[in-house]
């Protein structure tokens, strides 16, 4: 039984070795020439003429392959060589079957072979001897064929691979049905045949003496060419191919429609782009208004895709229609949205109302630290005529300098206390002198602060020389302000009352202060 077992499982892994072997190779060759739908589009010519008894005699035949398909009109490539034949042709088929070259019309009849002993006249629109190719006109669409794209941007490069589709001439009984039709692969070698023939490149394949006309396609099933049989060497094992973007000139110049690579790519975007756009306007979330332009678009790109036939040109301007229509869209705004912005502003505006709050207080705050300078009941009063009178406040000070002069040692701080506890009781911050001639305006809450001209005083008094260096000093003392002349050469004033030695009097807002002829008023 193990012995059995272990054979069963070497033979399930030899399978899958070899399925593993397969899949590739069949995924290679349908990727590489798109065989299914290629092979469709491949179509028999035969060209010839009609003799006396109008039988269509055929002289020669080979294969193309069929594009178009907008409003019923087709057109099939194929090769130049092909369609037309030339008098030697024409003479050594008469001679072949023993016919009078005199009773054989001048004009050639070129014929497309729909199915079996099925066939339809075609004319030459247009054509090239050099560039072996030839454009067939054809009025009714052949239901059991179906049209291949073109790779316009095709570039070559030495080494790709590239599929041959073509019927073979010699075989007898054959419908020309898409089963007919053989699959040849080739590689490209160098990009021209001669170095005049930038339109041509040269590839490499095993083909049949048979094999004529057909199409060169690219691994996505593309068509990149189609083989001209007047650069090739057959004999030598060298063939050579018309590139398809000489075939695109002329097609576009005979405003011919045809599917191509770059159609598909920008019918993919325009497909996704259309799509992307209706789940945009059926999402509901943009604007009534900002849709309309939108919705027109859709409409009209719905109308584009229902002729199942866009150019280059239509295909773009759907794109930027589209596009232009996603750019003027506007978002909806929530109610919820609503509400936290009318949130925001209602707070937005209590902070702006709480933060003046909290700036008038402070202004308030200042205001009455301002006014508790002035003791509440030694405090300057007016006469009826306006003029200021000091009451007690200057007598107290004078007793208060004549008493620091009697008690020096022990006694004159507790009078200072016992006379200025009306003074004590207000709180007072620092004190301002403004200079009258420059408006300057000097602060200090010190203990002690020298007033003078020179660089060491405390109030620097610049430009007038009349002011001694170290004037007058300023004494604060219980929350209050004195002043108190140093010896100087001009004088302290006062409110106009010049200060004695060592006299002290004390300032309040209002008073002016002289020194010499130098005017302070204090704030």
């Amino acid at each position: 039984m193990g012995i059995r077992l272990q054979i069963q499982k070497i033979g399930c892994l030899l399978w899958l070795v070899g399925i593993c072997f397969l899949i590739p190779r069949h995924v290679l060759a349908e990727g590489l020439t798109g065989l299914e739908e290629a092979k469709k589009g491949i179509v028999e010519i035969q060209a010839g003429f009609k003799d006396e008894k109008g039988i269509f005699r055929k002289v020669k035949s080979g294969s193309g392959f069929l594009i178009g398909g907008r409003e019923g009109k087709m057109y099939i490539i194929t090769g130049n060589r092909v369609a037309r034949i030339t008098k030697k042709e024409k003479r050594l088929f008469c001679e072949k079957h023993e016919i009078q070259l005199d009773t054989v019309p001048a004009e050639d009849v070129v014929r497309i072979i729909v199915k079996g002993d099925v066939a339809m006249e075609t004319s030459i629109l247009a054509s090239s001897k050099a560039k072996d190719f030839a454009i067939l006109n054809i009025e009714n669409i052949i239901n059991e064929k179906q049209p291949l794209r073109l790779r316009e941007d095709f570039e070559w490069k030495a080494g790709e691979k590239v599929s041959v589709l073509s019927f073979r001439q010699e075989i007898k009984g054959q419908q020309f049905m898409d089963s007919n039709v053989e699959e040849y692969i080739g590689e490209i070698q160098i990009k021209d045949v001669n170095l005049d023939k930038e339109y041509s490149f040269r590839y490499a394949a095993e083909l049949p003496d048979d094999c004529i006309g057909g199409v060169l396609l690219d691994e996505e099933g593309y068509v990149i060419g189609i083989p001209n049989s007047v650069l090739s060497k057959p004999q030598e094992g060298q063939y050579a191919a018309t590139a398809v973007n000489e075939i695109v000139e002329v097609l576009d110049n005979f405003s011919i429609y045809y599917d191509s690579y770059l159609k598909d790519k920008k019918k993919e975007e325009l497909e996704n782009l259309y799509k992307e756009s209706v789940k945009i306007y059926e999402s509901g979330i943009y604007k009534q208004d900002s849709q309309e332009k939108l919705e027109t678009a859709l409409a009209h790109v719905k109308d584009m895709k229902e002729t199942g036939f866009l150019t280059m040109e239509e295909m773009e301007e759907g794109c930027a229609s589209l596009q232009s229509a996603k750019n003027h869209l506007a978002l909806k705004t929530d109610k919820s949205k609503i509400v936290v912005i009318v949130l925001g502003i209602i707070l937005i505006v209590l902070f702006i109302w709480l933060l003046q709050l909290l700036i008038r207080n402070r202004i308030d705050e200042k205001k009455r630290n301002l006014q508790v300078q002035n003791p509440t009941t030694p405090r300057r009063q007016m006469h009826g005529d306006g003029q200021e009178v000091l009451q007690s406040r200057r007598e107290i000070s004078s007793g208060q300098a004549q008493k620091r002069e009697d008690y020096q040692d022990t006694q004159i701080e507790q009078k200072d206390t016992e006379v200025l506890t009306e003074i004590e009781t207000s709180q007072i911050s620092a004190i301002c002198l403004a200079r009258k001639k420059t408006g300057e305006e000097f602060f200090t809450d010190k203990e002690r602060t020298v007033i003078g001209k020179g660089a060491a005083a405390g109030i620097r008094i610049e430009g007038n020389t009349a002011v001694s260096r170290e004037h007058a000093v300023i004494l604060r003392k219980k929350e209050s302000y004195f002043i108190r002349d140093k010896g100087s050469l001009n004088g302290t004033f006062v409110n106009g009352k010049s200060l004695g030695e060592s006299e002290e009097a004390i300032i309040c807002t209002g008073d002016v202060v002289r020194l010499a002829n130098e005017e302070l008023v204090v704030k």
